[in-house]
């Protein structure tokens, strides 16, 4: 449990490596005084069986007009790539992530992620967990992601969330990429999904 704010330069602000632990944030904030880019994140997880919540993750990126400027944490939230389990069955819950580069990252198609009730805002992609979408087990709910230059959410399942994009570029990105999305509210974005119910 943490018992106070966190400020960090150009490192990770918390690395799990320990599997079957719980990081309550208590609602304290984890931020980065480092205004350039770097492989730096906010929490980076090795371990496995791993739940993180209540709390706040801060950046120093800002979109401006579309484009993302400034610098800071890589990822609010990012997963260890590791088919031997490092990194996976992970739950995100009732998290705020502003100003990272990239907002809660995982990468291994099947590793069980949980992300719901969090709130991503100034980043460029919103909620990646596992690039393509695999079947439903990696799932996102009851979150929102606004601000963003990139793909909003990428997940197997993506349920009653809200997503805005912002950008530059000539044809917005995916506000949602999932093999199924349900009760979700878009306001700009295209929607990728095989399956779509009580959505436009």
């Amino acid at each position: 449990v943490l018992t106070g704010n966190i400020t960090v330069g150009q490192v990770d602000g918390i690395s799990i490596t320990a599997d079957d632990g719980t990081l309550d944030l208590n609602g304290f904030t984890i931020s980065t005084t480092s205004n350039t880019g770097g492989p730096y994140r906010g929490i980076f997880v090795h371990g496995k069986n791993i739940v993180i919540r209540n709390g706040r993750i801060k950046g120093n990126y800002e979109n401006v007009a579309g484009e993302l400027i400034g610098g800071g944490f890589a990822a609010g939230v990012e997963g260890n790539f590791n088919t031997s389990g490092n990194g996976t069955n992970v739950v995100c819950e009732d998290l705020q992530i502003i100003g990272c580069q990239h907002g809660i990252t995982f990468y291994w198609p099947e590793g069980n992620y949980s992300v719901r009730r969090c709130n991503i805002h100034h980043c460029d992609s919103g909620i990646s967990l596992a690039g393509l979408p695999a079947g439903v087990q990696n799932t996102v709910s009851e979150s929102q992601v606004v601000q963003c230059t990139g793909t909003g959410i990428t997940a197997g399942l993506v349920k009653e969330c809200y997503i805005m994009i912002n950008t530059s570029l000539p044809s917005p990105p995916d506000a949602i990429y999932a093999s199924m999305a349900i009760g979700c509210r878009v306001s700009s974005g295209n929607v990728n999904a095989a399956n779509r119910y009580n959505m436009p």
